[in-house]
C-alpha cells in the first residue's frame, strides 16, 4: 500500500533557527506511538533540493518496524534536472531497499510526490533513466 498526502502541511522558515524552533514546539502534533507489526513496515519520505547551490539534493526517510524506528537521510551532488524529484525517488528506494534487507513482507509508504505511485503504477511512463530505474526495482 502507498499514501499520497493530497494536502501536506508545509511552511517556510528564514533561518535553521527559525525552523527548528517551529518544530521544538510542534511536538504535541507528532504521533510517536505507531504500532507495526511483524510482516509490515511504515515509512514516510521526502526528497529535497538546495534552490540556493543548485547543486545538493537531498532525501529522508523514517521507517516503523516492529516497535522501532530507524531514519535515514543523504545530501548529494545532483547529477540529473530532476530537482527534488531525484531526492523523492531516492527516499522511496531506501525504504524499499531497508524491508528487502530486513526480510520485511510488507511497506506502508507515505509521500507527498505523485510521481512516487504513478510511475508505480504505470499511470505515468517513467521517461527518464531514473525514474526506468525505480519502476524496474519495483
Amino acid at each position: 500500500m502507498s499514501t499520497a498526502f493530497q494536502e501536506p502541511n508545509t511552511k517556510s522558515f528564514n533561518n535553521e533557527q527559525d525552523a527548528m524552533d517551529y518544530l521544538n514546539n510542534k511536538t504535541e502534533y507528532i504521533n510517536t506511538d505507531v504500532k507495526t507489526d511483524k510482516d509490515t513496515a511504515i515509512a514516510y519520505c521526502d526528497g529535497s533540493y538546495d534552490n540556493n547551490t543548485q547543486k545538493i539534493l537531498l532525501y529522508g526517510v523514517v521507517i516503523m518496524y516492529d516497535n522501532q524506528t530507524t531514519e535515514f537521510s543523504q545530501a548529494f551532488d545532483a547529477f540529473d534536472t530532476g530537482r527534488n524529484v531525484t531526492g523523492e525517488i531516492f527516499g522511496a528506494m531506501k525504504a524499499m531497499q531497508y524491508c528487502l534487507d530486513n526480510n520485511i513482507k510488507s511497506l506502508d509508504l507515505y509521500y507527498d510526490y505523485a510521481g512516487i505511485e504513478a510511475w508505480a503504477t504505470g499511470s505515468w511512463k517513467a521517461g527518464k533513466e531514473l525514474t526506468k530505474r525505480y519502476v524496474k526495482i519495483l
